[in-house]
């Protein structure tokens, strides 16, 4: 075995083995191990080095087995270990037998366990070798001494799995590896409140066992609000409801420009458009100087149509700053709740998180904040945009974090640059009927990345931006949410979020899932839900 990493994987897990260290044992609610591996300590707590040996797997049915052979030897330390590693669906079996091959002093022999920071403040049980208990909590801050002792069995949970951690053949306690600049939490054998260095007679046996277990919880929660922004056509869009009968969007998204002289006759075509998919009114009003005259013509505009359009929300945003002042925005929200009662009335920005997290407005009279992502500020090519979806959750915590009991909305999500938000308060010009990779896979891949990103942290409100035409992927997309219309979101993501997105949810008491390849080549998936293999940038629906 060389020291290359082995990719290994089945339906619970995926990991790293390298020289028989195993790293990044990932579930796909993230990263649960940091790193095991078999150490012998000499008695100045070097490392003994070791060469290994006969390597070789096992596949018996769902069962996969790892063997293979640690030799410890730096004069005058010469140790042996057989280690077995057994995985089988949602469990891993980790054994250890050695002798001593010579007499020598050590103050440590036995498995490491590293754990991700990641677990910080969460809960957990620490089971004692007598069969008491006690709950504790992974520490915040770096503690000075160790925060679990006298472990035999290890439990605590997160969002998405239930773990359990069992040792056998000696008593473990945990470190925090931050004292010395390490990230993470160490879980290791003999508590050092034991004499040590001690000797190891020739001839001496050793065994120790370790068995990691995780049960998914698969949580469901709240599928939010999803709208449809289109650049150019909505022939698509009718098509779509057409051959489906109920269109998967709650809202369509108009955009009332009040700094253009014509803006009435483009927001009366834009309020048809959305009376003929029957969806409400995302309507998103840009105000300048003039606000206290411009809410007022609005609200009597809207009165005098003959037909009245539906308001799904009303966002306030201006056409001069990238955030509204409290001072308007006070008053704005004032008139427009008096004018439009029962609406959903907030505020925030058109143009990226950036902007709107600088100048967080006063959303105390506001029932949502919103701002829009367009991933291609700084690269645009295929790997950036996939490895930057996943910071789009962080985006709504945040967002959370500074609006507590305030919904968060997506006013626009588009692969595309809708405008240069560098040096444009707002898009000026209207968007092009093209833009790159528009009807592409990879960009009905990336939606569906985003979407479980975004709904998976809590989104209220997401406004797709995209032009759809038929035979696209994106089409399919919308076509399948159309047909088995998401009730509930299931919150079971991707083992390997760069490769590729799932988007899961529940309709009817039956469960429905997209499978996304990001990647230009075969790529092979297992994953709870499905074990697939997937073309390159191919949408999978099951």
């Amino acid at each position: 075995m060389n020291s290359q990493s082995i990719e290994i994987s089945n339906e619970r897990f995926s990991m790293l083995l390298m020289d028989g260290d195993w790293r990044k044992l990932k579930t796909a609610g993230g990263e649960i191990i940091q790193r095991i591996y078999f150490a012998v300590r000499d008695k100045e707590w070097l490392n003994v080095p070791y060469t290994l040996t006969g390597f070789r797997k096992e596949i018996n049915g769902l069962k996969q087995l790892y063997y293979y052979q640690m030799q410890f030897e730096k004069h005058p330390v010469h140790f042996i270990a057989n280690l077995t590693v057994t995985i089988d669906d949602s469990m891993i079996t980790l054994e250890a037998n050695g002798k001593s091959l010579s007499s020598f002093m050590k103050n440590r022999i036995g498995f490491c366990l590293h754990l991700p920071l990641r677990f910080r403040n969460i809960a957990c049980k620490v089971i004692h070798p007598d069969g008491n208990s006690l709950t504790s909590v992974f520490p915040d801050l770096i503690s000075p001494h160790q925060p679990l002792k006298n472990i035999s069995a290890l439990e605590w949970s997160t969002d998405h799995d239930e773990i359990n951690l069992s040792f056998e053949g000696d008593v473990f306690e945990m470190e925090d590896q931050r004292n010395w600049t390490d990230a993470s939490y160490k879980i290791y054998s003999t508590p050092l409140e034991k004499p040590f260095p001690v000797e190891i007679p020739k001839g001496d046996t050793f065994f120790q066992k370790i068995t990691f277990s995780v049960k998914s919880r698969g949580i469901t929660g709240r599928w939010p609000s999803i709208g449809i922004s289109c650049p150019h056509d909505i022939s698509s869009v009718s098509l779509l409801q057409a051959e489906c009968k109920e269109l998967p969007f709650s809202f369509f998204r108009i955009d009332f420009r009040f700094y253009r002289q014509e803006w009435k006759s483009t927001a009366y075509n834009d309020i048809r458009k959305a009376q003929s998919l029957n969806l409400e009114i995302y309507a998103v009003l840009y105000f300048g100087s003039g606000f206290e005259k411009e809410a007022g013509d609005f609200a009597k505009w809207v009165q005098t149509l003959q037909e009245k359009p539906v308001f799904h929300s009303i966002c306030l945003l201006s056409c001069e700053t990238y955030v509204l002042s409290d001072e308007r925005l006070l008053y704005l929200s004032g008139i427009l709740r008096s004018c439009f009662p029962g609406v959903s009335i907030g505020s925030g920005t058109d143009a990226n998180f950036a902007q709107i997290n600088r100048n967080r407005p006063d959303a105390s009279h506001l029932d949502f904040i919103c701002y829009s992502i367009q991933p291609q500020e700084h690269a645009s090519d295929p790997l950036s945009i996939v490895e930057n979806i996943q910071g789009q959750s962080d985006t709504v915590r945040t967002a959370q974090s500074f609006s507590p009991g305030k919904d968060i909305h997506i006013a626009s999500l588009s692969l595309f640059r809708r405008f240069n938000a560098n040096i444009n308060f707002i898009s000026l010009e209207d968007i092009f009927d093209k833009y790159s990779l528009m009807g592409t896979h990879f960009e009905a891949g990336w939606f569906t990345g985003a979407l479980y990103q975004l709904i998976s942290s809590g989104a209220h409100l997401i406004t797709c931006t995209a032009q759809i035409d038929k035979d696209s992927q994106l089409f399919k997309l919308f076509q399948y949410m159309s047909v088995h219309r998401p009730e509930r979101f299931v919150d079971y993501g991707s083992l390997e979020p760069e490769k590729y997105s799932v988007l899961s949810w529940e309709s009817v008491n039956r469960r429905y899932s997209v499978f996304a390849n990001h990647t230009d080549t075969e790529l092979q998936v297992v994953h709870p839900f499905a074990e697939i293999k997937l073309n390159p940038y191919e949408l999978f629906f099951t």
